[in-house]
C-alpha cells in the first residue's frame, strides 16, 4: 500500500495513487494549491491559513498493528507557536477524526520534536519515537517513520531519531486522510501547515535504515508517479 501525490499542470485536484487504485485528493482553500517547486518535480503548498489536501476516508489509511512506513520531504516557510509536542507548530499527515478524545494518528512538529502521534477515543494519547527537529526555513528535509514489529523509529535526512517500542493498534478512524493540517479545529484552530510537502508515500512494509538512507540521497532524482 502506497500513496504518492502528483500534481497535474497548473493548479486544482490532486491526484493520489494509492496500492494500484486512484483516489482524488480535494485541495481545500479558498482557492486551489498552488504548485511550486518540490524536491522532485512540483510540491503541494499550504499557506498556514486554510490550505490543505483531503484524501477519501479508506481501508488503506488503517494501520492497526502492521509494520508501515510513512516518508516525505518538508519545507517550511514559517514556523509559528507550537512549543510543545503536544500542542504543536503543525500537523504534517494525519488519519483523524478531530480534536481531543478520538481516534486518530499523525505525523507532529512542535518544540522543535517531530513525532507519531497516535490517540483512542477513550482519551489514551501517545507521542512515540520524539526527535529532535529544529529546521531551518526555506529548505527541503526528508522525513520517515518507521514500524517494524513493534519498534516505532524517525529518521531525518537519512539519520535515525527516536527510537520506541509500542505494541498497541493504531485506531482507525472514520475520516478522510490529510495532508498539511490534522484534527480540524484542533486546539481553537487547525494544525496546519506554512510550507511545503513533496514525495508523500504510506506503505504497509518497515524500510530498512539503509533504504530510508536511499531515499534521502536520491533527492531530487525522486520516486514519484509522473
Amino acid at each position: 500500500m502506497s500513496i504518492r501525490p502528483r500534481l497535474p499542470a497548473g493548479k486544482g485536484v490532486t491526484t493520489l495513487v494509492a496500492a494500484g487504485a486512484l483516489l482524488l485528493g480535494a485541495c481545500v482553500a479558498p482557492a486551489a494549491l498552488a504548485a511550486p517547486a518540490g524536491k522532485a518535480g512540483r510540491a503541494f503548498a499550504f499557506d498556514g491559513v486554510d490550505d490543505y489536501v483531503e484524501v477519501p476516508d479508506s481501508a488503506r489509511w488503517n494501520l492497526g498493528s502492521a509494520s508501515l512506513t510513512i516518508d516525505f520531504w518538508i519545507w517550511f516557510d514559517t514556523i509559528r507557536g507550537g512549543t510543545t509536542i503536544d500542542q504543536p507548530a503543525a500537523m504534517l499527515v494525519g488519519h483523524d477524526e478531530g480534536p481531543f478524545p478520538r481516534n486518530k494518528w499523525d505525523v507532529a512538529f512542535g518544540g522543535n520534536t517531530l513525532a507519531f502521534h497516535v490517540n483512542t477515543a477513550a482519551s489514551e494519547s501517545r507521542f512515540l519515537a520524539k526527535t529532535p527537529f529544529a529546521p531551518a526555513l526555506h529548505r527541503w528535509y526528508h522525513v520517515a517513520i518507521t514500524r517494524q514489529g513493534d519498534l516505532f523509529t524517525i529518521y531525518v535526512d537519512g539519520k535515525q531519531g527516536g527510537s520506541e517500542r509500542d505494541a498497541r493498534s493504531i485506531p482507525d478512524p472514520k475520516a478522510p486522510l490529510t495532508i498539511g493540517q490534522a484534527e480540524s479545529v484542533g486546539y481553537g484552530k487547525p494544525f496546519i501547515l506554512h510550507g511545503r510537502i513533496d514525495e508523500l508515500a504510506i506503505a504497509r512494509s518497515a524500510l530498512t535504515a539503509a533504504q530510508v538512507r536511499a531515499l534521502w540521497t536520491a533527492g531530487a532524482a525522486g520516486r514519484c508517479v509522473r
